[in-house]
């Protein structure tokens, strides 16, 4: 397997990955160690680290309840018309 080298790569930084499997070859890590840098992985995704989840979860029902709600509205102002 061909590692490459990068040249903008300073010695000494913490060069941090997500765990995808490409990222975790150990030519990956041997290319990043060469240049005297240590590399870490985040953390595996879970919903449960981020709060933004839990609220675009709440969102489609949000909406489609607010979509029933303007709909009934729509209908009870064409009736009021007729």
């Amino acid at each position: 397997m061909i590692c490459y080298e990068n040249e903008s790569l300073l010695t000494r930084s913490i060069v941090i990955m997500d765990n995808l499997s490409i990222h975790q070859g150990a030519c990956v890590r041997q290319a990043i160690e060469v240049k005297g840098c240590q590399l870490l992985f985040l953390p595996v995704y879970s919903p449960d680290l981020s709060p933004i989840e839990k609220k675009i979860v709440v969102l489609p029902s949000k909406l489609e309840a607010e979509h029933q709600y303007l709909l009934k509205v729509a209908l009870y102002v064409c009736q009021l018309s007729w």
